[in-house]
């Protein structure tokens, strides 16, 4: 699997092999060097709706919610009171030649299903960059992998403790073992869908299902 991983992530270090000077055609903002989000339970697909929401938008739904992963999650024995929140956030860092990536998870309040198995960061891999080889000014994007969103592993990983809580703190680099910005190009990753995986214990999420993932709760 982690060949797997890494060979999606040279496809992106690539790009900078022929990097073209005529980037005037990518489209990129001003600013967009850091990511934060809040977490919340991963929940499987619809895919043949049996219900509909309420509410003044009725929407094909399904019953029961099934989560991607049925053993880690929150901790709501006591559902007037629930314990769990995390955060996830991922910031460029660097200058020049040096630029990366650093990634970091804080969860807490996890149940006992959670506790001594291992999590890892679940980036969804879609990438465009101005260095490609053909020289488009307009610029590439990469193959999507069928397992997006892939599981990071070594140091983009932790292991939840006894108070069923985990924190992870790494770079891009170092959990791919590679320079992922090449210098002198454009990188953009779209991470609309982004989050961390257990890859540990009974029950596995399905290949690209998340344990938890970026989102918000209402209320």
């Amino acid at each position: 699997m982690r060949r797997m991983f890494l060979t999606a992530a040279l496809a992106i270090a690539t790009f900078g092999l022929a990097a073209s000077s005529a980037h005037a055609q990518f489209n990129y903002p001003k600013k967009a060097n850091k990511f934060q989000a809040t977490m919340v339970t991963a929940y499987a697909p619809c895919t043949a709706s049996n219900d509909t929401t309420t509410g003044a938008l009725g929407l094909p739904a399904c019953h029961p919610a099934v989560r991607s992963d049925t053993v880690c999650g929150f901790d709501v024995s006591n559902p007037a009171k629930p314990l769990g929140q995390g955060q996830l956030q991922a910031t460029v860092a660097g200058a020049g030649d040096k630029l990366d990536i650093k990634l970091q998870v804080k969860l807490q309040g996890l149940d006992a299903g959670c506790i001594g198995q291992t999590l890892c960061i679940a980036p969804f891999l879609r990438a465009s960059s101005t260095g490609c080889v053909s020289g488009d000014p307009n610029g590439c994007t990469t193959l999507e992998a069928l397992t997006n969103p892939f599981a990071l592993s070594g140091p983009g990983c932790g292991v939840v403790d006894s108070s069923g809580k985990l924190q992870i703190k790494t770079t891009v680099d170092t959990a791919l073992g590679i320079d992922l910005i090449t210098p002198g190009t454009h990188l953009t990753l779209d991470l609309a869908r982004t989050g961390v995986r257990r890859t540990t214990g009974p029950s596995l999420p399905a290949a690209g299902a998340l344990t938890f993932s970026a989102g918000l709760l209402a209320p």
